[in-house]
């Protein structure tokens, strides 16, 4: 009997999505038949560019003429967020606690790989328009991924200066921050409609390429003890610290700038009971943010920061993922964030049974993961469907084209 009995085969995607959708109590797609409706008809509505924006447009055009009409533009967008995944699989191996300081090698090739990623993110949309495949699938698609291309940015940062920096919060307080600008920004597009991403002439562009041109210049000098960036230099508020510490600090004080222009764009239009549900949506965001940097026990942070990162950035994916797919749909956003009430109950449980911290993590990490995996193929499959496309599949060519 045991010579006959097959073989078990292992699930497919499709059965390990339904299982999870099954667990967190989902029986359907997240997106109503109205949402659906709604996101057919959703027109994107930029910002405005930033001079580097402009400059840099024609090189993005030319670029993208050098395609192959064939290629579809979410196969661009793929291939960046392939670039973003490798620069932060290379961050970890080389630099895998923080205290690591990396070969230059390595800054060298992940400058490249984040500048590329970038570049073709750049280039996605344009070969959309030029194949004659736009759609909002594209624009969700793009949006997920610089989602999830975050913690590839934060980590090049980190592996910059985390090794000299003063505080392993302060290093992790890098990775909220980042996380919590981009969700604010995708909350303002959710409750006006238009996509913000510059402000007073500086954006995205200039963001990055400041962290390319740094990493590329580091990477020719000393980073250890001793060196340039342990230089202690004193300042009236922040006191004594050196140079690694202040650039970080530097660049929680850049973003928090963002932060309240971010509320004001969305306050500045609502009132009464509107404004205190807009509100509401930032709250789990906040708390997310709060429990990373002070629920969790101190070892947490001084030995198992790197470990940390991971599941932050999935919950802070997920949450962003989600507004972003609401916002188009015109769809409400879950009253309850249940996963953000995991998370908080994780860390308070770390408290009791410190020794497991790292197993804890690692399983919110993987149980975060698959959520997202799961939530973002329900939502890919529902709007393929109503759109009648293939998300990596060009259908406004014919075949002879």
């Amino acid at each position: 009997v045991l010579a006959t009995r097959p073989n078990p085969s292992p699930p497919s995607p499709a059965m390990l999505c339904a299982g999870i959708a099954q667990l967190v109590g989902r029986t359907s797609g997240p997106l109503t038949e109205e949402g659906l409706e709604n996101i057919k008809q959703h027109k994107y509505k930029g910002g405005q560019y930033t001079k580097l924006d402009n400059l840099l447009n024609p090189l993005w055009t030319k670029s993208t003429e050098m395609l192959p009409m064939w290629v579809p533009p979410n196969v661009v967008t793929a291939v960046g967020g392939v670039c973003h995944l490798t620069s932060l699989g290379l961050t970890m191996v080389y630099c895998p606690t923080f205290t690591e300081v990396a070969p230059a090698w390595v800054l060298q090739v992940c400058a490249v790989l984040i500048f590329l990623g970038y570049w073709l993110d750049c280039m996605d949309g344009k070969q959309a328009r030029r194949t004659g495949s736009s759609s909002p699938l594209g624009q969700l698609f793009d949006h997920g991924c610089d989602a999830l291309s975050l913690l590839a940015h934060f980590s090049l940062t980190a592996i910059l200066t985390a090794p000299l920096a003063s505080s392993f919060r302060l290093v992790v307080a890098n990775l909220v921050i980042l996380h919590t600008t981009f969700f604010l920004s995708q909350w303002v597009e959710y409750h006006t409609h238009e996509l913000i991403h510059s402000l007073g002439g500086f954006g995205i562009t200039e963001v990055i390429s400041f962290a390319v041109l740094m990493a590329l210049g580091l990477s020719l000098v000393d980073r250890g003890q001793g060196s340039i960036l342990d230089m202690e230099v004193s300042l009236p508020v922040v006191g004594a610290a050196n140079l690694s510490t202040l650039y970080m600090v530097g660049f929680v004080i850049m973003h928090m700038i963002l932060i309240p222009c971010s509320l004001w764009l969305v306050v500045s239009q609502k009132r009464g009971a509107e404004l205190v549900w807009a509100l509401s949506h930032v709250a789990p965001v906040v708390g997310i943010g709060l429990v990373t940097l002070f629920g969790w026990p101190e070892e947490v942070l001084t030995k198992h920061s790197r470990i940390l990162c991971l599941p932050v950035w999935m919950l802070y994916s997920l949450m962003s993922i989600q507004i972003i797919v609401f916002g188009m749909a015109r769809q409400a956003l879950p009253a309850i964030p249940w996963p953000a009430v995991v998370y908080g109950v994780a860390a308070l449980a770390t408290h009791w049974y410190p020794q497991h911290a790292r197993e804890v993590l690692l399983a919110l990490f993987v149980f975060y993961l698959l959520l997202v995996v799961e939530w973002s193929v329900s939502a890919i499959r529902q709007v393929t469907a109503k759109l009648g496309i293939r998300i990596f599949h060009i259908h406004g060519l014919s075949k002879e084209d």
